[in-house]
Parts: C-alpha cells; structure tokens; sequence
C-alpha cells in the first residue's frame, strides 16, 4: 500500500466513531463475545429517522438492515468504545463489500443524554435496497437460530 493509501486509512480510523449502534444480530450479547471475545458495555439507543426491514441472504436467511426513513425510528443497543480490531470482524460478520450493508455515521438517542451520541451503523447497501421487506423481528433470531449461527456460520465469516 502506498503512503497516500496508509494516510487516508489513518483519517478514516481517528474520524470514525468509536461507538457502534446495533439493531439486528450484533444486540445480542453471545453473538458480540462469539465474534470478539469480549462484553462490550451496551446500552439501549434510538435512530431517528431509519426504518428496520429485512434483508434476504442466501439459503433463505433473513437479516436485519436499516435504510433511511423519514419520522420512522429504529430500536437497538449501542456498543460503546468499539476497537479497531473488533470493528473489522464486525465488517466480516455483516459482510462489508458484498453490498449487503455499508458503513453510515449515524446519530442515536440515548435515555438520560442530551445529545445524540454519534456512531457507527451497518446500513442496507445501495445495490440491495430493493429487495428490503417488511420488518425484521428480534425474536425471529432466538434460541436455535442464534445457535447455528455461532456454530456454522460465524467460522466461515470470521475465517
């Protein structure tokens, strides 16, 4: 990688938010320490003006994505103080490059806070909007699902 290239990487890393908001599988406690190895603190956060719908992936899974939605809000857990190293298996785990989600600054609501707290949300990729449906329920991704999850598919995303 070029000089011009290590710099622009550096800018991205010290302008990204250090905090994440979550809305879909990453709420879930087993499935951040299944990816990372650790317990995030996490806190339930509100996006404004986002919808939650559910994105089709092969095999007939159905995934949580956001997509921007005017009056709309989007319930979800900000994991705060997200490392570097976690934040890329993160991105392997929503599959950063595919098109299914990109990265998007966000602001979210916290309860007890003033301001908004600023941070990083998987957003549904452009290419992929169209097929969003309906709205993707947490309790669709409980007990078993979140199971095999962590078992057979974090591997070959992690990998």
């Amino acid at each position: 990688m070029s000089l011009a290239g290590d710099e622009a990487r550096a800018d991205r890393i010290m302008t990204r938010p250090a905090h994440l908001f979550a809305y879909g599988i990453l709420t879930r406690d087993d499935i951040v320490r299944a990816v990372t190895g650790r317990t995030y603190r996490m806190d339930t956060a509100v996006l404004p003006d986002y919808r939650r719908y559910g994105l089709p992936h092969p095999g007939n899974e159905v995934f949580a994505a956001i997509a921007p939605a005017s009056g709309h809000t989007v319930p979800g857990r900000l994991l705060w103080d997200v490392t570097d190293a976690d934040l890329a298996a993160f991105d392997r785990v929503e599959e950063i490059g595919t098109g299914y989600y990109q990265h998007a600054v966000v602001h979210v609501r916290i309860d007890g806070r003033a301001e908004p707290v600023r941070a990083l949300a998987y957003v549904c990729g452009d290419a992929r909007r169209a097929t969003l449906t309906g709205d993707w329920q947490p309790e669709a991704f409980t007990g078993e699902a979140a199971a095999t999850f962590i078992r057979d598919v974090l591997p070959r995303l992690l990998g």
